[in-house]
């Protein structure tokens, strides 16, 4: 049985994955994609994160993976299909097997919709800036 289950691996689930490690929790994270950091990744600049001005989302997401595998986070690409109450906490059902946990942390994200304009595909993530840059 895991401590924490974390669904996501984006930046809020990759901070959740650090703070449990930190906390010597059993800790457990499910990615969908192949690459952890979500929307993140595909932002130009991210320059309101304290700290680290003007860092490239990109590098953000691989600098919040790295932190979290130096403590040994334990990460695993499954499609999470349901999660069941138990009596003694959650189980978690994935496209390949299934999980016991005290914990869920749900750190899915969003999504962004699509406006269909001419240019958005070229200028996404790029910030408000964007029309300056174009």
């Amino acid at each position: 049985m895991y401590d924490v289950i974390i669904i996501g691996s984006g930046p809020a689930g990759l901070s959740a994955a650090i703070y449990g490690q930190r906390a010597c929790l059993n800790t457990l994270i499910f990615e969908k994609q192949p690459m952890s950091g979500g929307q993140i990744l595909n932002t130009y600049e991210v320059d309101n994160y304290p700290g680290l001005p003007g860092l490239g989302g990109f590098e953000l997401g691989m600098k919040l993976r790295a932190h979290a595998d130096a403590m040994e986070a334990k990460f695993l690409q499954e499609d999470v299909l349901e999660v069941e109450k138990t009596a003694e906490g959650y189980r978690v059902v994935t496209n390949k097997e299934r999980y016991e946990t005290r914990t869920i942390v749900f750190a899915t994200g969003a999504g962004h919709r699509k406006l269909g304009v001419p240019g958005e595909e070229e200028l996404c993530g790029m910030g408000g800036n964007a029309l300056l840059r174009a």
